[in-house]
């Protein structure tokens, strides 16, 4: 990076200089003016890079700090707020982030930061695990019944799938592939036939 009369431009170890183009110095995105090759500073800006496939080419907007740098997270610029992505990309639309649901308009800015919840009533896979959401779109524990199946959740809310768990001193079994608790029947379970009653408890 070389500035001249408080502007900066940057030049490749060639010697040649960057111009119409983005950079990425120390883990942080730059842009550089096609004509000029000055560093875009405190604004908005399209990339001058495609995203996705050359015959449907994507064009993200990023937001280039004081210090050039692409801005990511949550940022509040002239009162307004948007959220950018880790690569710096602006989001418009609804976007999701965790379990809440913003909505942005075409320019980004986003009307309630608070947010919404994002799923409701609903059975979300994620990182390897599921996770039930019921109609106020809070994440739930213990034994729910979804679709007229009865599952169990554990503290943390993940979906117990193929394991004994004990609720009140009653112990039940949660099928291996679809979690249901297993009701009024006997299985052999890693070489031991168990019996559950109607309620799911084991009694022999």
């Amino acid at each position: 990076m070389k500035a001249f009369d408080g502007v900066s431009y940057y030049f490749y170890d060639d010697g040649h200089q960057a111009k119409g183009t983005e950079v990425t110095i120390n883990g942080k995105t730059y842009q550089f003016d096609q004509l000029t090759g000055i560093m875009t500073r405190n604004a908005f800006s399209k990339s001058y890079n495609y995203e996705g496939s050359p015959r449907f080419p994507y064009y993200p907007t990023r937001y280039y700090g004081n210090d050039g740098a692409a801005l990511t997270g949550w940022q509040t610029i002239n009162g307004k707020d948007y959220y950018f992505r880790d690569s710096g990309n602006l989001e418009t639309g609804r976007f999701v982030i965790g379990d809440r649901a913003y909505n942005a308009d075409d320019n980004g800015v986003v009307a309630d930061r608070k947010g919404e919840p994002a799923y409701r009533n609903r059975i979300v896979y994620d990182k390897g695990d599921n996770y039930y959401y019921n109609d106020k779109g809070e994440k739930v524990t213990g034994f729910q019944e979804v679709d007229g199946k009865v599952l169990y959740f554990d503290a943390e809310g993940k979906q117990v799938l193929g394991r004994f768990v004990t609720v009140d001193n009653y112990t039940y079994y949660l099928d291996p592939k679809t979690g249901e608790r297993y009701t009024n029947r006997s299985v052999l379970i890693d070489g031991k036939l168990y019996t559950f009653d109607k309620d799911g408890h084991v009694v022999s």
